[in-house]
């Protein structure tokens, strides 16, 4: 079972949310991030597309702030 909190109905959960900001912060792109959860033997969560989509997102309410 998932143990993170969905953040709000139909979006992502609060532990990828937190991880997209660790990358956009850190510069961290989606095959960097994809390498880095290969070393922990972990599978990506979302596909390269979406990571994009939820990053651009995250820039805007970074602005915002």
């Amino acid at each position: 079972g998932n143990t993170s909190p969905i953040v709000q109905k139909g979006e992502s959960r609060d532990i990828n949310n937190r991880y997209l900001l660790g990358c956009k912060s850190s510069g961290i792109r989606y095959e960097q991030s994809c390498s880095f959860l290969a070393n922990l033997n972990v599978q990506p969560a979302i596909v390269h597309s979406v990571f994009n989509d939820k990053l651009a997102k995250l820039s805007d309410a970074m602005v915002i702030i």
